[in-house]
């Protein structure tokens, strides 16, 4: 799921995936928008209509873009032309940007797709520790 595309769409389709009994997360990081993790998911689930529920709703603490290049296998890394990184724990959107800029997708959203159709938990888990 990705922040620009229009919240009723976004609803539409978790709807749409909810009566197909497909199973479906959505992941947001934190900010400072909210103190409480559970405001935030709420004002999540507001967002959407209240079709999202609060347990497929994941706040990450680290800026969201730190956990996309988490998981981004060295080989896809090498072919977006994307650095690979041991840690990414202290990129936030700035060095995102940065990183992105020289790669081989340069837009924002068609980078992410990309990155999450190679994206492995085992190696997000092993770069944010």
């Amino acid at each position: 799921m990705y922040a620009n595309e229009k919240h009723q769409e976004l609803a539409k389709l978790i709807q749409s995936l909810k009566q197909m009994n497909m199973d479906y997360i959505l992941v947001a990081d934190k900010n400072s928008e909210q103190t409480c993790i559970t405001a935030k998911k709420e004002n999540i689930r507001q967002r959407y209509n209240n079709e999202a529920e609060i347990d497929k709703i994941i706040v990450v603490i680290k800026e969201i873009e730190s956990w996309y290049l988490s998981g981004l296998i060295e080989e896809q890394a090498k072919k977006l032309d994307l650095p690979v990184l041991d840690n990414t724990e202290n990129v936030g959107k700035r060095k995102f940007d940065e990183y992105r800029r020289h790669c081989r997708l340069p837009n924002r959203k068609d980078l992410m797709k990309e990155i999450l159709k190679y994206f492995s938990i085992k190696t997000a888990k092993q770069r944010l520790i």
